[in-house]
């Protein structure tokens, strides 16, 4: 009787263990299924257009910016520029606006889908409107600093994107994207973009030339929320190779404004020189 009392107690305390086992087994899937995992992973172009979404917002806006180019010698010069952006039935559009020390110039990017982003620019001097076309004009340098046209203008969602993996960037859950570009384009060989997981802006953009190696690293900091929108207040592009650096820098932001249709139409540029929306934004900087 002894042993037996002693074989049921066992058999009753080998009961409780694997309950708990399975108990704390069902706990432990529930709590993993709970977490936020990056084993499933976004697609590569929903990722870009979600960070084109915050990056490039729809709203009207201007903005003033600093654009401070270092060359390899540490010799800098600063260029202050005026920005607008609106989205039209088209497409979005952007303008950018040189001070009278460069000739009073004024560009217009717009994007269309599917198709290559032109560029048009108004000279004061010549009064007349001019496309910058063609891959080799879109990739000019801008006043010789380290951005091209291109760069300055909308990024393009397009076929070539995978996802290489989720990992820290500096602190930040982020997933790697890479683009490659068609041979078609011969300028930049791939892209790495580092997306941040929370507000999906871009944290670096390492671009590589033709021959696979990196030529330009550009770098997303000083992020402020404004009117509800996370914005990069400073972007660094660094020619890794060369040894310079252009920072563009957001010196004011005007959201919501009205700007007419119009301003946003190459064949109109010659008004949006002069627009008033511009000294809208100088009196915010001023202040």
């Amino acid at each position: 009787m002894k042993e037996r009392n002693v074989d049921k107690t066992n058999q009753i305390e080998r009961g409780i263990i694997m309950k708990r086992i399975i108990t704390g087994f069902a706990i432990m899937l529930v709590l993993i299924a709970a977490l936020p995992s990056f084993s499933q992973s976004p697609d590569a172009k929903s990722l870009v257009r979600e960070m084109k979404d915050v990056l490039e917002p729809s709203r009207t806006s201007v903005r003033s910016l600093d654009l401070i180019s270092t060359n390899a010698q540490g010799e800098r010069v600063t260029l202050s520029l005026l920005q607008a952006n609106k989205k039209l039935a088209d497409g979005k559009r952007m303008l950018i606006r040189t001070p009278s020390e460069v000739g009073n110039v004024v560009y217009l990017f717009w994007e269309r889908e599917n198709r290559q982003l032109p560029v048009y620019e108004y000279l004061t001097p010549l009064r007349r409107v001019k496309e910058l076309s063609g891959i080799v004009a879109s990739y000019d340098s801008f006043y010789t600093t380290d951005f091209t046209y291109a760069d300055l203008g909308f990024i393009p969602v397009q076929e070539g994107y995978q996802v290489l993996g989720e990992e820290q960037y500096k602190g930040v859950r982020a997933y790697k994207i890479e683009e490659t570009i068609s041979k078609e384009k011969p300028y930049y060989s791939r892209i790495i973009t580092w997306i941040a997981a929370d507000t999906k802006l871009p944290l670096e953009r390492d671009y590589y030339d033709i021959a696979g190696e990196l030529w330009k690293r550009e770098l997303f900091t000083d992020i402020a929320i404004v009117d509800g929108i996370p914005t990069p207040m400073d972007i660094v592009m660094k020619d890794v190779q060369h040894g310079s650096m252009t920072e563009l820098k957001v010196t004011s932001i005007k959201n919501d404004v009205k700007i007419p249709d119009e301003l946003f139409m190459h064949e109109y540029l010659a008004k949006a020189l002069d627009a008033p929306i511009w000294g809208e934004l100088i009196n915010v900087k001023e202040k």
